[in-house]
């Protein structure tokens, strides 16, 4: 039965004005519950709030901090691998450097993850 048919029926129980006295207190009263109800919900907003922005930002933030450092990388690489004398050194150190980083977001990336599998979800 849709509610719209369930509120026919009760609707068509009322036939005296007590009755209907009756009904417009229980509405009143389910009116007041959901009012409860949606005010608990409004105080849990800002929490669900930030729960969902932080699902939404922080792996681009970390996705794109390790997208930059792998193109250091690689960049660092390439300055090894083509250049001479103490550029060369100055490549190797700038690689390390950046690989080291992408370490250091993959790890947080990787940690975050986890963290919101067991907190989030």
């Amino acid at each position: 039965m849709t509610p719209a048919t369930q509120q026919k029926i009760e609707l068509m129980q009322i036939r005296t004005v007590n009755d209907l006295n009756a009904e417009i207190a229980r509405v009143k009263a389910r009116t007041i519950m959901q009012q409860e109800v949606l005010k608990l919900k409004l105080k849990e907003l800002p929490k669900e709030v930030a729960k969902a922005a932080a699902v939404a930002i922080i792996p681009g933030f970390l996705a794109a901090r390790i997208s930059r450092k792998g193109f250091g990388v690689a960049s660092g690489l390439f300055g090894w691998l083509f250049r001479k004398g103490e550029k060369k050194s100055e490549a190797k150190e700038k690689m390390l450097k950046h690989a080291k980083q992408v370490g250091i977001f993959t790890g947080l990336g990787f940690m975050f993850n986890q963290l919101r599998k067991k907190f989030l979800s």
